[in-house]
């Protein structure tokens, strides 16, 4: 249980520039704050600037090349450390930069910057192979790095460390999968780890950004699902249930506590997706207008035909939690399927035979392939495995559930019998979102960095179809018909663009189709007539920075 009864609180806010401005961090006193700002450009790299709270113009520290994030503030007050990314470049640099401005001094590779109370030593995230990271330390004067965590095989690593105000404690978030978080404590002995981090949450749900309460016994940080809903909770950090903190911290993205002052603040982020409809051209050239076609305030996302044309699903929160959705081909009448009451449900994909929709679902924290009537009803949970199942989608004949899963530790693609059953692994290089080719013969799917790929049914010979250096690098972005793979190409710095694309099966040959002016989100779907396509875009975002006075 919490102490007092504490007041309300409130919260005003503290910037409102135009453009990004996002994660904060505050000087010891809470007098003045560190933020990211891309200056009101859209596309602009993101630089570093300190100001006033409440008052005074923004004073910019960093400068292109390289985009600056995740700054933290000295204990001293004197230096910032922050996160320099450089284009084409996979690996960041930890850089420190003094608090008013001047030479720059690199630390180390890694992400995620936290200081020890007395400035000693820098904790920071690293990678441990090119698909986990874990906590590292290093003294914040230079030298040697040691590694301080040990994630479990499969899981994607610890992120955001935070100490506590005696030095004594780490908290950190440890990621299993994409939307799936828990928080650990780790005791700390001469800026090193003692013994096994404590799991201090076990609910399976995305968190972000523990910070500390000034007297070192309660954790805040911020929970929920990044296209739903997002709220700011309290934990005490010898454990208990969190509870959430009233009156603030809607859409939170990332807290900031002052050691002194009482003072946090948060950036805040509201996003609206909606669902787009293009027109594809017949026989090559260029495809026609895209208008708006499923809308809301909140989160389209992932609509897809149904075979038969008459009917489209789709993902969306407009209910609150996400939910599969479906609706007419002309967008009309459109209902919710589920009624999770927390979670997520996404990426919907027909049966063959227009009856069915087979989708993945985490209203237990962990991801599970389900399967509903297309009508609606009770949802049928396919899987059941402590690894995430998801991106499921149904064989040509129906006979079968395709779907990706770390069950072995990197996401392979499983096969199962259509009602569930015996999972059988059918890829071993690496595979993301399945989809199957119309005679039934392939299975395509994405590979992160690599491209698009494609393998029998029934597995086998593992090929590549279409080279990264062709695709957009957003994964899921591609849709396969008859005539070939239609795909979201790479970003044009220039016109801030991407172009759409389509892999000819006939001849083996890319053209461009037409071009999408907006952040992409999830799959493409096109008809089965290959007239139009469905795509979901970020068309409005909001991003501000909040301040609430009387912390405690």
């Amino acid at each position: 249980q919490f102490k007092e009864k504490r007041a309300p609180l409130k919260e005003v806010p503290l910037t409102s520039y135009p453009g990004y401005q996002g994660e904060p961090t505050l000087s010891p006193d809470g007098n003045q704050f560190a933020f990211i700002w891309d200056g009101g450009e859209e596309g602009a790299q993101r630089q570093l600037y300190v100001s006033l709270a409440g008052r005074g113009t923004p004073l910019r520290l960093t400068n292109p090349p390289g985009s600056a994030s995740k700054p933290a503030w000295s204990p001293d007050g004197q230096t910032i450390a922050f996160v320099r990314s450089m284009p084409g470049k996979d690996v960041s640099d930890l850089i420190l930069i003094p608090a008013l401005g001047g030479p720059e001094r690199r630390l180390d590779e890694g992400i995620s910057p936290a200081w020890s109370p007395d400035g000693k030593w820098l904790y920071f995230t690293a990678r441990i192979s090119p698909q986990a990271y874990a906590l590292y330390v290093e003294p914040s004067g230079g030298g040697e790095k040691r590694i301080l965590t040990e994630p479990p095989a499969g899981s994607i690593g610890d992120f955001s460390p935070s100490v506590s105000p005696n030095g004594r404690k780490l908290v950190f978030v440890r990621q299993f999968a994409s939307p799936n978080h828990d928080l650990y404590v780790a005791d700390l002995l001469d800026g090193n780890t003692a013994g096994v981090p404590r799991r201090l949450t076990n609910d399976h749900g995305s968190k972000y950004s523990p910070v500390w309460t000034t007297d070192g016994e309660d954790i805040i940080y911020i929970a929920g699902e990044l296209t739903s809903f997002l709220a700011v909770y309290r934990l005490r950090s010898a454990g208990g249930p969190p509870v959430r903190v009233e009156g603030i911290g809607d859409y939170a993205r990332s807290l900031a506590i002052a050691p002194k002052g009482d003072r946090l603040v948060y950036s805040r982020s509201f996003r609206d997706y909606n669902i787009w409809r293009m027109p594809l051209p017949a026989g090559g050239g260029a495809g026609g207008s895209p208008s708006k076609f499923l809308s809301s305030t909140r989160f389209e996302n992932g609509a897809i035909y149904s075979p038969d044309s008459k009917r489209i699903a789709f993902s969306s929160n407009r209910g609150g939690v996400r939910q599969i959705w479906a609706a007419d081909a002309d967008a009309s009448n459109p209902v919710a399927l589920t009624n999770f009451t927390k979670g997520n449900a996404g990426s919907p994909q027909w049966s063959p035979d227009n009856q069915t929709i087979v989708f993945d679902a985490r209203p237990e924290g962990l991801a599970d392939v389900y399967s509903i009537r297309a009508e609606g009803g009770t949802p049928k949970r396919l899987t059941d495995h402590q690894a995430e199942d998801h991106n499921p989608c149904y064989s040509k004949d129906g006979r079968w559930i395709y779907f990706a899963s770390k069950r072995s530790g990197d996401r392979q693609l499983y096969r199962m019998p259509l009602n569930g059953g015996k999972a059988v692994q059918i890829t071993h290089k690496g595979a993301y979102w399945p989809a199957p080719s119309p005679d039934g013969k392939w299975i395509f799917y994405d590979k992160p960095g690599s491209g698009i790929w494609k393998v029998p049914s029934d597995g086998g010979d593992e090929t590549l179809v279409v080279d990264a250096r062709s695709i957009g690098g957003i994964i899921g972005t591609f849709c396969v018909t008859k005539i070939g793979i239609y795909f979201a190409g790479t970003l044009d710095p220039a016109s801030k663009s991407r172009p759409l694309k389509l892999y000819r099966f006939a001849d083996g040959k890319t053209v461009e189709l037409g071009r999408f002016d907006k952040t992409l989100s999830g799959r493409l779907s096109v008809s089965p007539d290959e007239k139009w396509m469905l795509y979901s875009q970020l068309d409005s975002e909001v991003n501000d920075l909040m301040l609430v006075e009387n912390f405690r």
